[in-house]
């Protein structure tokens, strides 16, 4: 539950565009360098496919809870490793640095 909570909220801040100080956090000094050449509708972009992404994870943690099974947790792990491949293909495509 409290998995499903912190993936809603920071999908939220995702959505919002307020997530520049979350990706700060977790990204190294290179990274953070070479993010600076992006637009702002670059970055808008880039943080709405994360919030997309995190929204998928909140959704699978709340089936999960509502149907705690082995067939849900097979399901979410597929959709988890899906949405992760779609989400890296998405994000090479659309920024390649």
């Amino acid at each position: 539950m409290i998995f499903l909570v912190i993936c809603g909220v920071l999908s939220v801040v995702f959505f919002l565009g307020k997530g520049d100080g979350v990706l700060r956090a977790f990204t190294s000094r290179e990274l953070r360098d070479r993010k600076s050449g992006r637009t702002a509708e670059e970055e808008r972009k880039y943080q709405f496919a994360i919030g997309i992404f995190l929204l998928v994870l909140a959704l699978c943690s709340l089936m999960m809870f509502l149907v705690p099974s082995q067939i849900t947790a097979i399901i979410e792990l597929v959709v988890v490793i899906g949405g992760m491949i779609i989400l890296f293909v998405y994000l090479k495509k659309k920024f390649p640095q």
